[in-house]
Parts: C-alpha cells; sequence; structure tokens
C-alpha cells in the first residue's frame, strides 16, 4: 500500500478529456487525396500547367474543348486558383478572351510583382499575327492586370509551344517555337525566339533569337532560372553542332538578368545513340539547375525503350557530376518529364510511364522521384495517381504555397465528377522547406512561416541567444527557462503552459501542486502532478513533434458535505490524440490500509471506469486486472473496440492505456456514509470528465522536488 496523507473526497468526481493531435507528414507523403481540378466537364480537358499563385497558394491551367465563360468556339484556355491548404480560391476562369479558333498547350509562371502570368499558343489574334503566342497577366488575387497581349514580334508562320519563366531581373521571360525569324535562322524550320518583360509587364528589349545552331529544327523550349540570377533555356535541336550530330539532341543556353547570352550554346545529353525529346529544367536546390529530358535509349539500366534521363549544372553552367537516368521501372517507355522543387531542399522529376511497379498497370500513370539537393535520390520512384483506369497523361509540377508541391496531369476518366472524357486531376505533397514548422537540414529554427522579426529568419536561422534550446529565441519565447518548441500557452496568460503554474486557468485559482507542464516530443517521457495525483506516461513515437502537455487543476476545491473534497483536472492540449497508446494514472490515498479511500468509508473494490454513463471496465473486485501491468489482456470489449484498464488496490490505482481521451470518462460510484445514498459531482467543462478520487492537500512551490 502507498502511506501518504491525502485529502478525501465522499463522492466520485468526474473530468472529459478532449485530446486531439494531428500526425505530422514527412516530405514526400501525400497531402489528402487525389483531385479533380476541372469543373467544366463536357469534352476534353487536356495539357496542365502549374505555377506560383502570388498569393500563398499555386494556380492550374489547361486547355479545355469548350467552356462556361465565352470561348465556346472549340478550345480555350482555363484556369483555377487554389489556397496554400489546397482549397479552390474562386471558380474555373477562362484565361483567352481572344475566342475565335484554338487557344491551347498554356503554361503559367510568376510575374515579377507578386501576381502570375498566363501564356499559350493561339490559332487567330485580336493583334497582327494569326498563329500567335499571346499573353495575360494577373494580380495575387487573381485579377487580370492589363489586357490579353502578343508577346511575338515576328508574324510570319507560327508561332507555338510557349514556356514562361523569371528572368531573374524582377520581370519574366517568353520563349516559344518560331518557324521562321527575324534573326540569324532564316532556315526554313522552326527556331528558339524569346522576348523579355519587366515587373510591370512592359517589354524588355525586343524579341530575340536563342539558338545559335540554326540547321534544321528547334523546338519544345522550356525556361527556368540558372542559379547565378539570370536563365537558362533548353530544347530539341535536330543535329548538333555538338557530338550529337546525327539525331534530336538536348541543347541549352544561359543568360543574364539583363538578357545577356552567358556564354555558348551547350549541348546537354552526353548519351548520344537515338533522339533525346522534351526537355525541362527547374532549380536543383545548391544553387544550380538540372535539366531532364526523355531519350530513346540510355547508358543506364533502361534499354528497353524511353527513359528519363537528367543533368545538373552549377550556378556557372558547368555540368555537376554526369548524365543520370531518373527512372528505375525500366518495362516499355518514360515519357514527358518535367521538375521542381521538391518543397524539402531538393528537386523532384515527375513524368509519364508506360506501365508502373505500383497500382497503375492499365496504361500511363504518373510517376514520380525526388532527389536531394545534392543530385542524389531520395527514397524510390513512386506512383503519382491513385485513379488508374485508362491512362493518365502530361504531368506538370511545382510549388503548392505550403512548403510542399503538387502534380497535376490529365486522366481519362475520373473518380471525380468528370467521367465523359479527359479531366485536369492534382495530388499534392508534403514538402521539408523553411516555414514548414520543421527544423530539418541547415535550419536552426522553424516556426511555420518565412517573416523576420520573430526570432527565427525568413531563412530559418535562429535570432539571439536560446537559453533552453528549444529552437525559439529567448526574445521571443513564452517560457525562455523550460524547453517548449511548440509555444503553448492555453489560457494566453502566465507564459507557455510548461512554465505557467496553472496552464489552462488565465485566473491562476487552480492549486499548483495538482498541476503540472511539460514539452514531449517523439521520444516519449513523463508530465506528473506535484502531489503523484494524475501521471500521463507517453511512449516513443506516440507525438511526431515536440508537444506541451499539461494537467490542470481547474475548479479549486470543492467541498462535498462535511466529509471530503474533490479536484477536477484538464488535460491539455484540447484534442491531442496519440499514435500508440498513452498510459493515465489517477492515484488515490489508503494510508491505514483498510481497503477503503481514506477518510471515507468507500471501498476500492467498488471503484470503477466508465464512459458517457456506461460502466466499461467492472470494478476493482470484478476486472481481470486487479494485479501486475495493464496489458492487452485487460482489453474489455465494448460497443466500439476495447478499453484496456486495470484497477491495482494494492498501489492505489486505476490504469488506461488509450489512444483517444476524448470519449472516455472515468467514474466512481460510492455511497455518501452519512447520508447513505449515492452521490455524484459531474462538471463538464467540454472535455472528458476524469474522476479524482482524493486529493492532496499538500502544496508545493512549483520546481521543488517532491517529497
Amino acid at each position: 500500500m502507498h502511506h501518504r496523507r491525502l485529502t478525501h473526497t465522499t463522492t466520485p468526481f468526474a473530468l472529459l478529456l478532449v485530446l486531439a493531435g494531428q500526425a505530422v507528414a514527412a516530405p514526400g507523403d501525400p497531402v489528402g487525396s487525389e483531385f479533380q481540378v476541372n469543373t467544366y466537364t463536357t469534352d476534353v480537358q487536356r495539357f496542365p500547367a502549374v505555377g506560383p499563385a502570388g498569393a500563398g497558394g499555386f494556380v492550374v491551367v489547361w486547355m479545355s474543348d469548350g467552356s462556361n465563360g465565352s470561348d465556346t468556339s472549340y478550345r480555350s484556355v482555363q484556369g483555377q486558383r487554389y489556397s496554400s491548404t489546397g482549397t479552390p480560391v474562386g471558380g474555373e476562369f477562362q484565361v483567352n478572351t481572344y475566342t475565335t479558333h484554338y487557344q491551347q498547350y498554356p503554361a503559367v509562371g510568376p510575374d515579377g510583382v507578386g501576381g502570375f502570368v498566363i501564356v499559350w499558343e493561339s490559332h487567330g489574334s485580336s493583334g497582327s499575327d494569326t498563329f500567335s503566342v499571346q499573353g495575360q497577366r494577373y494580380s495575387s488575387t487573381g485579377t487580370p492586370a492589363g489586357g490579353e497581349f502578343q508577346v511575338n514580334t515576328y508574324s510570319t508562320d507560327n508561332q507555338s509551344q510557349p514556356a514562361v519563366g523569371p528572368d531573374g531581373a524582377g520581370g519574366f521571360v517568353v520563349v516559344w517555337s518560331s518557324f521562321g525569324s527575324n534573326g540569324s535562322d532564316t532556315d526554313y524550320g522552326w527556331n528558339i525566339q524569346g522576348q523579355r518583360y519587366s515587373s510591370t509587364g512592359a517589354p524588355a528589349g525586343g524579341e530575340f533569337q536563342v539558338n545559335t545552331y540554326s540547321t534544321n529544327d528547334q523546338r519544345l523550349p522550356a525556361v527556368g532560372p540558372d542559379g547565378a540570377g539570370g536563365f537558362v533555356v533548353v530544347w530539341n535541336s535536330f543535329d548538333s553542332s555538338g557530338s550529337n550530330a546525327e539525331t534530336s539532341s538536348i541543347q541549352g543556353q544561359r543568360y543574364s538578368n539583363t538578357g545577356t547570352a552567358a556564354g555558348s550554346e551547350f549541348q546537354v545529353n552526353t548519351y548520344t545513340t537515338g533522339p533525346q525529346y522534351f526537355a525541362a529544367v527547374g532549380p536543383d536546390g545548391a544553387g544550380g539547375f538540372v535539366v531532364l529530358w526523355e531519350s530513346n535509349g540510355s547508358s543506364g539500366s533502361d534499354t528497353s525503350s524511353i527513359s528519363v534521363q537528367g543533368q545538373r549544372y552549377n550556378s556557372t553552367g558547368t555540368p555537376v557530376g554526369s548524365q543520370f537516368q531518373v527512372n528505375t521501372y525500366t518495362t516499355n517507355h518514360q515519357r514527358h518529364p518535367t521538375v521542381g522543387p521538391d518543397g524539402a531542399g531538393g528537386f523532384v522529376v515527375v513524368w509519364n510511364s508506360r506501365g508502373s511497379s505500383g497500382s497503375d498497370t492499365s496504361s500511363y500513370s504518373v510517376h514520380g522521384q525526388r532527389y536531394s539537393s545534392a543530385g542524389t535520390p531520395v527514397g524510390s520512384e513512386f506512383q503519382v495517381n491513385t485513379f488508374t483506369a485508362n491512362y493518365q497523361y502530361s504531368p506538370a509540377v511545382g510549388p503548392d504555397g505550403a512548403g510542399g508541391f503538387v502534380v497535376v496531369w490529365y486522366s481519362d476518366g475520373s473518380s471525380g465528377t468528370d467521367t465523359s472524357h479527359d479531366s485536369i486531376q492534382g495530388q499534392r505533397f508534403e514538402g521539408g522547406a523553411c516555414g514548414n514548422g520543421i527544423v530539418e537540414s541547415g535550419e536552426t529554427c522553424d516556426d511555420g512561416n518565412t517573416a523576420d522579426g520573430d526570432c527565427c529568419s525568413a531563412t530559418c536561422q535562429l535570432l539571439g541567444s536560446d537559453a533552453d534550446t528549444d529552437m525559439v529565441g529567448n526574445a521571443c519565447d513564452n517560457c525562455p527557462t523550460e524547453p517548449n518548441p511548440d509555444q503553448r500557452d492555453a489560457d494566453t496568460q502566465d507564459g507557455g503552459d510548461v512554465c505557467d503554474a496553472c496552464p489552462t486557468d488565465a485566473t491562476d485559482t487552480c492549486d499548483p501542486g495538482q498541476s503540472a507542464g511539460a514539452s514531449i516530443d517523439a521520444a516519449g517521457g513523463v508530465v506528473e502532478t506535484p502531489d503523484d495525483t494524475v501521471t500521463i506516461t507517453i511512449p516513443p513515437g506516440a507525438l511526431a513533434t515536440p508537444t506541451s502537455i499539461s494537467v490542470t487543476e481547474t475548479l479549486g476545491d470543492i467541498q462535498i458535505g462535511p466529509f471530503g473534497r474533490a479536484l477536477a483536472v484538464e488535460l491539455g492540449p484540447e484534442g491531442q490524440t496519440f499514435a500508440t497508446p498513452v498510459t493515465v494514472t489517477f492515484q488515490w490515498a489508503d494510508a491505514n490500509n483498510d481497503g477503503k479511500v481514506d477518510g471515507t468509508s468507500i471501498s476500492e473494490a467498488t471503484l470503477s471506469v466508465w464512459r458517457e454513463g456506461v460502466e466499461i471496465t467492472g470494478r476493482c473486485s470484478e476486472t481481470s486486472c486487479t494485479a501486475g501491468t495493464c496489458t492487452a489482456a485487460c482489453c474489455k470489449p465494448v460497443a466500439s473496440g476495447c478499453v484496456t484498464a486495470c484497477c491495482n488496490v494494492a498501489a492505489n490505482t486505476w490504469t488506461l492505456q488509450l489512444t483517444a481521451f476524448s470519449e472516455y470518462t472515468v467514474e466512481a460510484v460510492a455511497p455518501i456514509p452519512v447520508l447513505s445514498l449515492w452521490g455524484w459531482v459531474s462538471v463538464l467543462m467540454g472535455m472528458t470528465l476524469v474522476t479524482i478520487l482524493a486529493v492532496s492537500r499538500r502544496r508545493r512551490v512549483p520546481g521543488a522536488p517532491s517529497a
């Protein structure tokens, strides 16, 4: 028996605990489910692109056969904005205002002033060109900034397949395939043209020719930052002045932020057998850039057919390492790669796979592979799409505005509302970048934002000293003497919960001896009131991130007749749940070993655990777990599962093992001796009711050692 002098109660008291929590996803984990982008579902929706929306979210654009808007002639360009949580912002909108003939193959990128710009190929134009590249700028609120504008000034023959990206000078640059040129490439065929724009949307200089090798066709350009403050353009070249002179190769050209060519045109691919097509380019996470493309054949393991290849470059345009194969599934074709930041400091490549080592073996599926900033694969090749009937094609990837990334593609069929033809589908993924609330490699803090002035800088570096080493600087720490990285302050008074004598009581009328708080992380730990009345034991792995767990005596002592007192306690944070069972132990007193709660006639054998007014364990005398540890063998079937709980009369404890507290009530029923009747005290705090049978009146200064 425990020989503690505890103040007694003759009447049971209950306190409901609603603890809910949320597991934190790891970088690369899916966020939510696959979602349908388009709301107009008649006919075909194809060829999506995705980019930052300028307001912390993202925007998806695509080609639509038909429209809910003004363009019902045939193909139009449609868009949909999303918040950083993946919630649609407003409705689907039509981008093009010129509606005659085809509007197709859109691309989207930042406009340099916090908004975005969409460009596309137009068959017909309200400008000077009947086969042109058109554009439309938008503010961060999704409002058109100015009118639709024509990008190309050379207007003979066709202009097609545009791409857009930042120019490094606070504006943007558009590149496209042009049949014919005002420049040096007058060979009868395709060449690569470009046009820079300032942040106001005004042309910066004139249209310029990108390629210097001008024999045969140069097509399908892509553009992205070069890591040195400028931009880089990559494309398909049919023939080459490099080593790949017999078939299609991947060529590139870097530019400064003034639009001046930096160095010469260069060949990207080193494997030169068979054609190399469909180049993509993006940041590599290490201050350089990475180029991806599809290769017919490979010097790697994929010699069956078409594979996805890559090559990294530093900011000076020097190759980093060798050409590498991206796909590990090598049967049939792997095609049309695209690349973007993965949100964890590296990059992610997505592509079409004919067949799959995953669940989608019906036709083409969308696959991905993440890489670190060192170019090392992170994890394995993964399947993006969960809807697997028919084909999933033409993926694009970009930041989702929440520190992760989002992949979009078109799908023949859908688990959503669009089952008529091809639809636009999307899937978000967790990142790991600064501002996601997770301290990762290269960061000394991460407070869930990228703002300065809050002790954790915009680049997630700690500002000032940090006495308790909890990654929150002293100047901003609401409890600088005790680690509490989550900075929880339930009552918004007296500092963080782990320093507050009454963590959930703003009036501080609680008994500090019966209240406690501590920050518990993935390693687990114990939170115990100074008088040991309540003990919460959290095992390793129950919490994913550091969390301030607290116990607060909420109502003060309540006199129950002349015979004893009851105590209410609240466990926090409200709403927390746990990945593995947490042990909660409630202690009462039997100092004289007479089998009764001290100062009452309540027999310890009559104590039991209840849930919502239903006894779920049986009383101490009835349970098969009256001695020893509380194990799965103590589990008693109930309506929605089972409860693992045991009464140990020798230790004066009821012990529960729970993964969620919100549905459970622990109650004790006992006679009030003088009145010879059953009494109840229930205090509903909007939380689970837990009975504390007896309370120590022994007060202790917070931080003093236990007796």
